[in-house]
């Protein structure tokens, strides 16, 4: 083993250019890649696993009580009285759940 051997370290896999191989060919240029915490800031908070449920199921909700709405008016040409209630209530639901994900991103970007 001599010295050409011994693989290049971090500082030295960055600059190391392509070099030609057996063949003829020239071999990949060697790439030194981070890693992914070196690309978060130090001061950068992640979501916590509670956080992403609530929001999950509180946009699931309301895509799906947006979705039912939608559908019923689509579908029912003259809704009765209590198509005309579940409407009104999907409807609700769905300008709800949109001012609770709009309450969760606010209240998440502000400093704690």
């Amino acid at each position: 083993m001599n010295n050409d051997d011994v693989q290049a370290g971090p500082a030295q896999a960055d600059v190391q250019a392509a070099t030609p191989a057996a063949g003829g060919q020239a071999a990949p240029e060697v790439v030194h890649a981070q890693a992914a915490t070196d690309q978060i800031p130090a001061n950068a908070e992640t979501l916590s696993p509670v956080f992403k449920l609530v929001f999950l199921s509180v946009f699931g909700i309301t895509v799906g009580a947006l979705l039912i709405n939608v559908a019923l008016v689509m579908i029912l040409d003259e809704p009765t009285a209590q198509a005309a209630s579940l409407i009104e209530t999907c409807s609700t639901m769905a300008k709800a759940g949109f001012g609770a994900i709009i309450g969760l991103i606010g209240g998440k970007a502000l400093p704690s």
